[in-house]
């Protein structure tokens, strides 16, 4: 413990590692984009809300959006053009909510990754610890 002008000082905790797992991010990336529905150009979107610079969220917390040129939804969500930065962590909770849904609905869940609690996705995606 390193002391400042005769204090005590205490390591602040790192935060946790954000998960990275390329079988969920193929598995969002193969649904219908979610804000239009259109199927087979969609990537894993990360949430803006909460994210540091260099930074993505975790994997887990993706949701998909199209990437079609002239119709470049996850382009316009990264660049705050899709929805309004009062309405977007609603808009994300929501995507990430529709997108946990489907996946179990349609059997797509990747084995070996934990399923969040319901009660988890009800939360703030900021505070929503990595899973």
């Amino acid at each position: 413990m390193a002391k400042i002008g005769g204090l005590g000082t205490t390591p602040c905790p790192k935060a946790p590692k954000p998960l990275r797992s390329r079988a969920y991010r193929a598995a969002v990336a193969s649904l219908e984009c979610y804000h239009c529905r259109l199927h087979g150009h969609s990537q894993a979107a990360h949430p803006n809300t909460g994210k540091t610079k260099g930074v993505k969220a975790c994997d887990s917390l993706c949701f998909p959006m199209c990437c079609v040129s002239g119709n470049d939804h996850h382009r316009q969500f990264d660049q705050y053009e899709l929805v309004p930065r009062a309405d977007m962590q609603a808009y994300e909770e929501a995507a990430h909510r529709w997108t946990v849904a489907t996946l179990l609905a349609r059997g797509m869940w990747p084995k070996g990754m934990e399923v969040p609690a319901l009660d988890r996705l009800n939360s703030s995606l900021p505070s929503m610890a990595c899973m």
